[in-house]
């Protein structure tokens, strides 16, 4: 079911056939499918954003990095789910060991300016990607802007 959502999606776009094909792959167990359905929440595509329901299908897909990314930038943010740097933390690590690009800069950022653990800026360095954008908004953010960096909600 998800691939096949996945092909009339590639094909023609989202569409209310290609949602109901990921909601059935969903419940069937498919994490890719939840992740997708998370996306489409935060997104809005084919469905009104809803940043819980969005939570809700990231925290049902355990194995895909991005979802893992996408629930801890709901918990930091404080859209879908309770504001919670701690869990927010924790889930972006959890995603850099999976891979996660995002939630590697994500970590870093965190343990740079102590949000949500106790700031390491040693260990910080070793997760920040080396590029001008990061370290651009951790100048920002060190002036008290407030941006996360965060691209998803």
């Amino acid at each position: 079911m998800y691939k096949a959502a996945l092909a009339m999606t590639q094909k023609k776009g989202p569409s209310v056939e290609a949602f109901e094909l990921l909601k059935a792959a969903s419940k069937a167990g498919s994490e890719e499918a939840s992740y997708a359905l998370g996306s489409w929440y935060i997104y809005g595509e084919v469905v009104r954003k809803n940043f819980r329901k969005a939570a809700f299908y990231f925290s049902k897909a355990r194995k895909v990095a991005d979802a893992v990314y996408g629930l801890a930038t709901c918990y930091e943010l404080g859209k879908g789910r309770k504001k919670n740097l701690k869990k927010a933390f924790l889930l972006y690590k959890r995603s850099a060991g999976m891979g996660d690009g995002d939630s590697r800069a994500a970590v870093g950022r965190m343990l740079y300016f102590g949000i949500g653990t106790s700031a390491n800026k040693k260990l910080a360095v070793k997760y920040l990607p080396e590029s001008a954008k990061w370290w651009s908004i951790l100048s920002k953010q060190k002036r008290g802007n407030n941006r996360t960096g965060n691209h998803c909600c």
